[in-house]
């Protein structure tokens, strides 16, 4: 949506394509953008991720849940999604707690078994800051 006059420039739908004939739509929970504006990271209500490239809007990467694609996961955690300064990384909630992955190619880096209330790199990439629903937060 354009900031200044409210105008809708692109629509892209999360879903899973159950048969040639039915599609199983995904509510969307989290979204980021990278830093440079090149890519739009969507986070389902599953935990399965979608990258968007942001130029076609086309769907450039999808990395499904663990857990079974068309049902719901109760969330006993918040939906956070955040990039990297550079683009290259990104922090989504997943089944494991909080997963980090290479935007590029889908490969995980990581799993950390925390939830979170936010997240945050800082510029170079290199740490993590988590906050939690205790009011705390952990670097």
């Amino acid at each position: 949506m354009e900031v200044s006059s409210g105008a809708i420039i692109a629509e892209v739908q999360q879903f899973y394509p159950i048969s040639n004939d039915f599609s199983f739509i995904k509510q969307v929970v989290a979204i980021d953008y990278s830093a440079d504006g090149a890519q739009l990271a969507s986070l389902g209500d599953d935990f399965s991720l979608w990258i968007w490239d942001t130029e076609t809007y086309s769907e450039r990467l999808h990395i499904l849940s663990p857990s079974d694609q068309s049902t719901e996961v109760s969330y006993d955690r918040w939906p956070v999604i955040s990039f990297s300064a550079d683009g290259r990384l990104v922090v989504y909630s997943c089944s494991e707690g909080l997963c980090i992955i290479n935007s590029q190619h889908g490969q995980k880096l990581i799993s950390i078994p925390e939830n979170a209330t936010a997240v945050a790199f800082n510029t170079s990439g290199t740490l993590l800051a988590l906050g939690k629903e205790s009011g705390e937060i952990k670097i």
